[in-house]
C-alpha cells in the first residue's frame, strides 16, 4: 500500500517538523517545485503531495497544477501563511488542489487531509484496475464475437449476467451480503463449475478461488467478478466504519440531551419506539415501501432521540416552567428546532456521506412542521415535510400528551387518541393517523412498558 507523502517547502525547519508530525507515513522532502518534480519523476508517484504556496521559482499552485496534469491520482494539499479566499477559490476551481490549509496548519486537520488524500489515491488505483480489467473483458468479448459468431448468444448472456452481478453487488449493505451475493453470482455465471469455486473473506480481502483449472473464458469471468466483489466489499467496509462513527456521535449527543432533564431519557426511548412502530405500520399498509427499508428503520431508531437536541439552548426557566409560556417565551422555545438542526449540521463523523447524521438533522428541523403548513420553523406542508419529520411529529405529540409535563398532567390514552384523530389532515399526515388508529392499542402497550431502544449506550 502506497503511504508515501511528498512535502515541498523552502524552510528546512518546517520540513523537519512536518516529517515528525507525519511519522506514520513515509515522508519525502523537497525544497522547491523543480526539485519536487524531479523527485517524482525518479521515485513517484506519491500518494499525497503537501506544498507551501510561497516558494522561489514556482508557486505551490503552479506545482500542484503540474501534479494534477501528470499524476492526477496524487492527493494535493496546499499550505500558505497568508490565507486568501481568492487564492483558495482559484486553486480549487482549476482542480489544482483538493485541500487548502493555513500555515502553520492545525495538526489534526493536516493529518485528516493527508489521510483523505491517501484514501483518494488508493480508491483511484482500485478504480483504474477495475477499468483496465473491464476493458480487457470487453476486448476479449469483442474478439470472440468477431471470430466465433456461433458463440454470440452465450457470451452475450455472460456479459449481461456480469452486469447484473456488478449492479447487485454494488447495492449490498453488509459484508455478509457481499459474500452471499458473490456466491450467487458465481452460481449464475459458472453453472456446473460453481461447486468447484470457493468464495470467502480473507484476512484483508475477498477471495474467489477455483479448485480446478477452469476454461479461459470462465477465468476471465471470475477475474471481473472478483474485481466487482472486492470493490463492493471495500465500499461496504467504508460505509460501516462511517456508520459506526455516526452512531457513536449520535449516542454521545443523546446522552447530553438526557442529562438536561431527568424525565428526558424515558421520553426519548418511547418516542423512538413509537417512530419505529409508525414507520413499520405505514410500510405494512403499503405506503412508502421503497423508502422505508430495514436500514431506514434502523437509522430512524438511532436518530429519533435527537429530535429535541436544540432544547439544550433553552433556559431552564422556560423549559421547566410549571405554567403556560407567554408569547416571548414561546418564541424562544420554538427556536429549538432551528438550533437542533444547526447543532447536527456542524457535526462530522468520518469521510463518507453522513446519512445517519443527516436524518437526525432533518428530524430536529422538521418534527414541528404541520401537514396544513401552520407549523414551524419553515411552515412546510404535506409531502414537502420529509417523511421522518412527519413520523416524529405524531410520535412526539402522542408521548407529550400522555406524559406528565411541568405545565400539565398526563392525558389518558383514549383522550390522546381522540386528539390525534381530530388532527388528521391538520397537524398530521392522514396516512400516519390511519396507521396509528388501526393499532392504537399497541401504542398504549408501548407507553405502559417503555424500553430503551439504545440500551447500554
Amino acid at each position: 500500500m502506497n503511504r508515501r507523502v511528498l512535502h515541498v517547502d523552502d524552510q528546512a525547519s518546517f520540513r523537519e517538523g512536518l516529517r515528525q508530525l507525519l511519522e506514520r507515513y513515509e515522508v519525502f522532502s523537497a525544497a522547491s517545485g523543480a526539485e519536487a518534480l524531479a523527485l517524482c519523476e525518479r521515485s513517484g508517484p506519491f500518494a499525497v503531495v503537501v506544498s507551501d504556496y510561497g516558494m522561489p521559482g514556482m508557486t505551490g499552485i503552479e506545482l500542484l497544477r503540474e501534479f494534477a496534469e501528470r499524476w492526477p491520482d496524487t492527493g494535493r494539499v496546499l499550505l500558505t501563511g497568508s490565507p486568501d479566499p481568492g487564492l483558495a477559490l482559484e486553486a480549487l476551481d482549476q482542480g489544482a488542489i483538493h485541500r487548502f490549509l493555513t500555515k502553520p496548519p492545525v495538526p489534526q486537520r493536516l493529518l485528516a487531509a493527508v489521510a483523505e488524500g491517501v484514501e483518494r489515491f488508493h480508491v483511484a488505483a482500485e478504480e483504474r484496475l477495475l477499468t483496465e480489467q473491464l476493458s480487457f473483458a470487453r476486448e476479449s468479448l469483442a474478439s470472440l464475437v468477431a471470430n466465433l459468431d456461433q458463440r454470440l448468444g452465450r457470451e452475450q448472456a455472460r456479459a449481461e449476467a456480469l452486469g447484473r452481478s456488478a449492479e447487485h453487488l454494488s447495492a449490498a449493505r453488509s459484508i455478509d451480503e457481499v459474500l452471499n451475493r458473490t456466491g450467487a453470482a458465481v452460481l449464475e455465471l459458472l453453472g456446473a463449475h460453481a461447486a468447484e469455486v470457493h468464495v470467502s473473506r480473507g484476512a484483508a480481502d475477498l477471495e474467489i478461488v477455483p479448485r480446478i483449472d477452469l476454461p479461459a473464458s470462465q477465468r476471465r469471468t471470475l477475474a471481473i467478478l472478483s474485481c466487482s466483489a472486492r470493490g463492493a466489499l471495500a465500499a461496504t467496509q467504508r460505509r460501516e466504519r462511517a456508520k459506526e462513527a455516526q452512531r457513536t456521535t449520535l449516542l454521545a449527543l443523546e446522552r447530553m440531551t438526557r442529562h438536561r432533564d431527568g424525565g428526558t431519557g424515558e421520553h426519548l426511548a418511547r418516542v423512538s419506539l413509537y417512530a419505529k412502530f409508525l414507520a413499520e405500520s405505514l410500510r405494512d399498509d403499503g405506503h412508502e415501501q421503497d423508502e422505508i427499508t430495514a436500514e431506514f428503520i434502523e437509522d430512524l431508531v438511532l436518530a429519533a432521540p435527537l429530535h429535541d437536541i436544540g432544547k439544550v439552548s433553552i433556559p431552564d426557566s422556560i423549559l421547566l416552567k410549571p405554567g403556560k409560556l407567554d408569547e416571548r417565551e414561546w418564541e424562544i422555545m420554538r427556536t429549538h428546532a432551528e438550533v437542533g438542526a444547526q447543532i447536527l449540521r456542524g457535526v462530522h463523523a468520518g469521510p463518507e456521506r453522513a446519512e445517519l447524521l443527516e436524518m437526525a438533522r432533518t428530524i430536529a428541523w422538521t418534527h414541528h412542521e404541520r401537514w396544513d403548513g401552520q407549523g414551524y420553523p419553515r411552515r412546510l406542508s404535506r409531502e414537502d415535510i420529509p417523511l421522518v419529520g412527519r413520523i416524529l411529529a405524531l410520535a412526539d405529540c402522542y408521548d407529550a400528551l400522555t406524559s406528565v409535563r411541568p405545565y400539565k398532567p398526563a392525558w389518558p390514552h383514549h383522550t390522546a387518541v381522540t386528539h390525534v384523530s381530530e388532527q388528521r389532515g391538520l397537524a398530521f399526515d392522514p396516512r400516519l393517523v390511519d396507521a396509528f388508529l388501526a393499532r392504537e392499542h399497541q401504542f398504549d402497550a408501548i407507553r405502559g412498558a417503555p424500553k430503551s431502544v439504545n440500551a447500554g449506550a
